[in-house]
């Protein structure tokens, strides 16, 4: 049955009862035909519309279909989706939790064996071990942070346009690539270098 605030219902739903155009509405939107329902309906004792055509019940239901029973499958569809979506983002939400947790504790436990390799005389391989389980939680974590919108993606290119007093404008670009040469030179600024002529 149409609700309200949806279209007019159409006349034929005044030639029998409401209990009727509620078993014809569920029919359609569990994807029976028009002419099947017709069939159906007119099959019954005594047939739900007396003295109509079955061809003309058929395309009345057709109608219907089109003007009501498909957009309200559509807004159904439309809200289960967006449901599922709230519900994936909850569930990844909680799944961040447990991942910033189970970081913290791969971090704690990292920090022990660094702390307790710096009596030894070469590195243990149960910290490197460490090292790479944290490293890998870490990774997890930071793609549920993009995937949720915790964290935003940092663009790999950024361009502008620089002008000076006469008006000139220069066009640049600074890539991701360009951005790494640029700290690792700003790395090593200041590390001695030893020259063949200072060795000499």
């Amino acid at each position: 049955m149409p609700k309200a605030g949806d279209r007019t219902p159409p006349a034929w739903t005044a030639l029998t009862t409401p209990e009727n155009v509620d078993e014809i509405h569920r029919l359609l939107f569990a994807g029976l035909g028009p002419r099947a329902v017709a069939q159906k309906v007119q099959a019954t004792d005594p047939p739900m519309f007396p003295d109509t055509a079955t061809l003309r019940i058929e395309r009345w239901f057709q109608r219907y279909r089109t003007a009501f029973i498909l957009p309200e499958r559509t807004r159904e569809v439309l809200l289960a989706a967006k449901e599922r979506g709230v519900t994936s983002v909850r569930r990844k939400l909680d799944l961040v939790e447990e991942l910033e947790d189970l970081a913290l504790e791969h971090r704690a436990r990292f920090h022990r064996g660094l702390a307790a390799e710096k009596d030894e005389p070469l590195p243990l391989p149960a910290v490197t071990r460490l090292a790479v389980v944290y490293g890998e939680a870490l990774e997890r974590l930071a793609r549920l942070y993009l995937e949720t919108g915790l964290m935003q993606r940092v663009p790999r290119r950024v361009s502008g346009m620089l002008q000076d007093l006469l008006g000139n404008r220069a066009v640049f670009e600074f890539t991701e690539e360009e951005a790494a040469r640029f700290s690792k030179d700003r790395l090593l600024e200041g590390v001695a270098t030893e020259t063949p002529e200072e060795g000499a």
